[in-house]
């Protein structure tokens, strides 16, 4: 127990250190890691600290207050430290979070010394007595078991957010205060393109918020909505119910103040606009028909089931059917490739038909798109200029009681 216990603080310490200095040099070189040993050493002291937790229990000579801080934080850390990186700085934090290991670590050596007379590791006459108590083993036990709910909310809530925050690249954040969406800039010479991660609902000063940060000039605002020409889709998509339920509004109440324009307008601007110049907004997606039958025939089941106002319980079951006959692993492919990249070439495609146009560039697009379309932003040259965040769903307003009464209400009709 003693050698495993010194091994966890010497690599805890070890872990802290190399850490800090891979982060200061990151830092001021602007390069990715110097240290390949730093992802081996983090998740060794990870799995050191998850053994330790048990035997932490089993063996009541291993001073608890010296090794649980310590242990928390290398399991915290396997989990991103949620929600820490999403509330500050996250390009700053893990330069933070190496230094605050680091003084963990040495806070623990400064115990152990105070404790056992000089030593900064676990000496022998600091675990003499019994190794095992039935008691000490029950509080223990006891005390994790009510701790536990805690843990598991907290590290399910960071697989959660983490999985959308690499899913959308960071354009969409999940707080214990609610959704941010992220909206960055990028820059190159004298233009500016603005790429802000949307949802389909959100709260209204969201959406009133962003329309508003759209400044007049030689501005154009590229907006997004698959157009259904030939009417292949019965039913539009509605998300006012859901909205209703969670106190949200669509993201059809975005409107941005401008003038709205062709392709062939936003590639060659008239004189009036020049002279008067108003931001331009321009939908730069596809038609339904763009689409494979089979996307169109998913959409169809979407629009008459779940994003259905009226949805109830059946629309459910009859939604949860027909994913389990038809949804394979083929249409998956045909789905993303549909609604997500060749939406995503389309706009890319507007983009750089107009670009040389404007001074600026906005695309509010969902925040799934947005990997891509940074990716594309970046190889044109253009670099990140800076980052804002902005409140899409704040958890306090979320009317709860309705919303059980509704998701019972639809349980109960699809019985």
């Amino acid at each position: 127990m003693r050698i495993l216990a010194n091994l966890f603080l010497l690599l805890f310490f070890a872990d802290g250190g190399i850490s800090l200095i891979d982060e200061v040099l990151r830092s001021a070189t602007g390069t990715e890691s110097h240290f390949v040993i730093r992802q081996p050493l983090a998740l060794s002291v990870m799995s050191l600290a998850l053994l330790l937790f048990f035997l932490l229990g089993i063996d009541r000579r291993l001073p608890k207050r010296i090794f649980l801080p310590l242990i928390v934080f290398a399991l915290w850390g396997g989990f991103g430290f949620w929600p820490l990186p999403v509330m500050v700085d996250p390009a700053g934090f893990p330069l933070l979070a190496s230094a605050g290991q680091l003084l963990l670590a040495l806070a623990a050596f400064l115990r152990l010394r105070r404790f056992s007379g000089g030593h900064l590791l676990l000496s022998p006459e600091m675990l003499s007595g019994p190794l095992f108590s039935l008691r000490a083993t029950l509080i223990y036990v006891v005390a994790s078991l009510v701790l536990l709910p805690f843990f598991l909310g907290l590290f399910t809530l960071a697989s959660v957010g983490m999985y959308l925050e690499q899913q959308t690249a960071g354009f969409l954040r999940l707080t214990p205060s609610g959704i941010f969406m992220t909206e960055r800039v990028y820059r190159k010479g004298d233009q500016t393109i603005r790429l802000a991660g949307m949802m389909h609902l959100g709260a209204e000063e969201y959406y009133r918020d962003l329309a508003a940060s759209v400044d007049p000039g030689r501005t154009l605002v590229l907006v997004e909505g698959v157009s259904d020409v030939d009417q292949l889709l019965p039913n539009r998509f509605d998300y006012g119910g859901i909205g209703e339920a969670l106190g949200l509004v669509s993201q059809d109440v975005l409107e941005f103040d401008g003038r709205q324009v062709s392709l062939d307008d936003a590639e060659q601007p008239d004189d009036e606009a020049e002279a008067a110049p108003e931001p331009h907004i321009l939908r730069a997606d596809i038609d339904v028909n763009c689409f494979d039958p089979r996307t169109v025939e998913f959409l169809k089941v979407l629009g008459t089931t779940l994003l259905n106002r009226n949805a109830t319980g059946s629309d459910l079951v009859a939604y949860n059917a027909w994913t389990d006959e038809h949804l394979t692993p083929d249409l998956r492919d045909i789905l993303m490739e549909d609604i997500l990249h060749r939406r995503n070439r389309e706009l890319l495609r507007v983009l750089r038909l107009t670009l040389d146009h404007y001074d600026s560039v906005v695309i509010p697009w969902g925040a799934l798109h947005m990997p891509g379309i940074e990716a594309a932003v970046l190889a044109q040259g253009f670099r990140i200029a800076g980052e804002h965040r902005r409140l899409s769903l704040d958890f306090a307003t979320i009317p709860y009681a309705g919303l059980l009464k509704r998701v019972a209400g639809t349980a109960g009709e699809g019985e």
